[in-house]
């Protein structure tokens, strides 16, 4: 099929997760149909479409004069920030389908409860209507849709409950598994990996500074991202904490790592920052909104805390019982080949049905 891809980011093959999301989707869909990509960029990262990207796709274009009057058989849209310009192909396609990595009006809603939390009131408005604004597109926008994709289970049944006419699929978030990775360290540093500019993952660092490692003070932490501010970097100062900032390849950060923490405490969809702990078969230690929407058990792939005293305890348990991350990890790494890798994104594209389902 002739099918055209709308992103609204650059995709990649690491970074951020959005952008992460957008190359793994499209790498499965260029395995089966012959795609051209129109990038309309709204997030970070800059640059051009890597040329693993490039070669995999039939057309790339940076803006939508490239495509002005060529037929497409399925017009794919990425988020729906993408919708506006999306629109003119959509009237000339015969299918028409939405990527929708999380619900943006429910993340929102979650980041103005978060904000509220911590006493940033003017961030919680700012998400309270941005909540409203999302929830009034996806009213209008949703049903419009021949097929959904969601990230996850959860999601799905959320939107199953809307009725809205159309096919709702779960395509995972996905990650690509290193070809080797080195034994883990028992002792080695706890590791946070993210986008430091986004408020969840701002949060959780903030979090960690001051609830978390007071308890563990013979442990050592790294913080590896991009985006942290210079008053984000005076709240973290801490001795046993060390802010790598961006680097061009997180693999020797997981390699050096003792086990990865995510403690987030909002947002959406799924978080790839555990998919890519798991790949590099490094315990995690997450909470459980941390842990939505990820097909993975506490104390058999992943541990589980909700508290600062869980935390600790967690990583404590890490350090001090033999085996347990190495068991965690083996586990979490099978499940990344089963529903989470590249290879399971396109068995799962391949396997839904491409013919008009109304």
């Amino acid at each position: 099929m002739e099918l055209l891809y709308i992103s609204p980011v650059i995709p990649a093959v690491t970074g951020n997760g959005l952008a992460m999301r957008a190359g793994m989707v499209l790498e499965g869909l260029a395995a089966r149909h012959s795609v051209s990509l129109l990038v309309n960029r709204m997030y970070p990262p800059n640059g051009p479409v890597p040329e693993f990207f490039v070669r995999m796709c039939s057309r790339v274009a940076m803006s939508p004069d490239a495509y002005r009057g060529l037929p497409f058989e399925v017009v794919h849209v990425f988020r729906l920030a993408s919708l506006p310009g999306a629109r003119p192909f959509m009237n000339g396609a015969a299918r028409h389908h939405l990527d929708i990595d999380e619900i943006e009006s429910e993340t929102h809603r979650r980041l103005a409860a978060l904000c509220r939390s911590n006493g940033d009131t003017s961030l919680a408005f700012m998400e309270d209507h941005q909540a409203k604004v999302s929830a009034a597109l996806e009213a209008e926008a949703l049903p419009k849709f021949e097929r959904i994709y969601v990230s996850s289970a959860i999601d799905r049944e959320k939107l199953a409950a809307k009725e809205l006419g159309g096919e709702i699929c779960i395509l995972h978030n996905s990650v690509r598994q290193p070809p080797a990775v080195p034994p883990r360290p028992p002792a080695g540093p706890f590791l946070f990996v993210g986008t430091l500019g986004y408020y969840p993952n701002e949060d959780a660092c903030r979090y960690l500074r001051s609830e978390i490692v007071p308890r563990l003070p013979d442990f050592e932490f790294q913080i590896v991202g991009t985006g942290a501010t210079d008053r984000l970097r005076r709240l973290l100062s801490h001795p046993a904490i060390r802010i790598v900032g961006e680097v061009p390849q997180v693999d020797a950060w997981y390699h050096s790592a003792g086990a990865a923490l995510v403690p987030v405490r909002a947002g959406g969809g799924t978080r790839i920052k555990i998919l890519e702990a798991f790949s590099f078969r490094r315990p995690v230690i997450t909470t459980t909104a941390g842990m939505e929407g990820i097909d993975a058990r506490h104390d058999e792939s992943v541990l589980v805390a909700d508290t600062p005293e869980e935390f600790a305890k967690a990583c404590r348990r890490l350090r001090n019982e033999p085996g347990l991350g190495e068991r965690l990890a083996g586990n979490a790494f099978s499940l990344v080949g089963r529903f989470y890798s590249a290879e399971a994104t396109k068995r799962t594209i391949a396997a839904f049905r491409w013919s008009p389902n109304r």
